[in-house]
């Protein structure tokens, strides 16, 4: 009697675990042993650096990729400054019109107004029979749409529905983002409006992952998916279906979702609103 109670019980905790085992293989990594990467087919820039721990503007400005930040299969980019490069790219100078106070600015002189010649005769018009119709009213033009980046103030929504299973971890091989657990094939959706910057499964430990630019500062990345319904280059609207939750690259259906500012990992708890 006590074998069979001591292997149900086995039986009991190895269902229990295996289906709350979240996968472990999105992790921090950092770039600094690679002097050089050469360039995967299907990689983008956003993706080399969002694997890295970096920031894409300043990846760009260490290998003078200008925008729209096109790279090729085979290019080799450094994941650190190369020599003669800074860090930071310089600031742009200040001018001496911009110092000045916009009270301080002196007007600029005016031109005499032209004078008329006074010998041109005077000149009466017929007076019309019928009263001339009034001009045709203006249409007043159409308010321009709120363009997708740029605007600082973010709308953050829930990527998906589900019970949060993994918490973000800053320490040292941390965990990067949340994962929310989910059932296989529900909706994943953008958590604001932005630009998809990368749609594909070329990032290990991440399945069919999308990537989301939301401003110069805000990116987000929704991993493990089943199915990926949005391809790069797409402007998409905050609670938009961008995929269908999986469980590619990890062993239970799971979404793992992650917020990175100018580069580095952040907690996304502390910017999704309280459920």
């Amino acid at each position: 009697m006590r074998l069979l109670a001591t292997f149900f019980l086995g039986c009991f905790f190895a269902l229990f675990f295996t289906g709350c085992v979240v996968d472990d293989s999105v992790t921090f990594t950092t770039g600094k042993d690679i002097p050089r990467y050469k360039v995967q087919r299907g990689e983008t820039l956003y993706s080399i650096a969002w694997r890295y721990n970096l920031d894409h503007k300043l990846l760009a400005w260490w290998n003078k990729i200008p925008p729209p930040f096109t790279i090729y299969p085979g290019q080799r980019i450094y994941l650190s400054p190369p020599p003669g490069v800074p860090y930071y790219p310089p600031r742009a100078p200040v001018t001496v019109a911009q110092r000045t106070p916009q009270s301080q600015k002196r007007p600029a002189p005016r031109s005499p107004a032209p004078r008329l010649p006074t010998d041109i005769p005077d000149v009466r018009l017929p007076v019309p029979d019928t009263p001339a119709s009034p001009p045709p009213a203006k249409t007043p033009p159409k308010p321009e749409a709120t363009p997708w980046v740029g605007s600082k103030n973010i709308h953050w929504r829930w990527p998906t529905s589900g019970r949060v299973v993994r918490r973000f971890s800053g320490a040292g091989g941390g965990k990067p983002g949340i994962d929310i657990r989910g059932r296989p094939g529900q909706a994943v959706k953008a958590t604001a409006d932005g630009k998809v910057v990368y749609s594909g499964n070329g990032l290990k430990g991440y399945g069919e992952l999308v990537i989301i630019k939301h401003n110069e500062t805000f990116l987000s990345a929704y991993a493990h998916n089943r199915k990926r319904v949005v391809k790069e280059g797409a402007i998409v609207r905050g609670g938009q279906k961008i995929a269908e939750l999986g469980n590619t690259g990890t062993s239970v259906p799971v979404l793992h979702f992650e917020i990175r500012k100018n580069g580095k990992p952040v907690d996304p708890l502390k910017y999704l609103p309280k459920k």
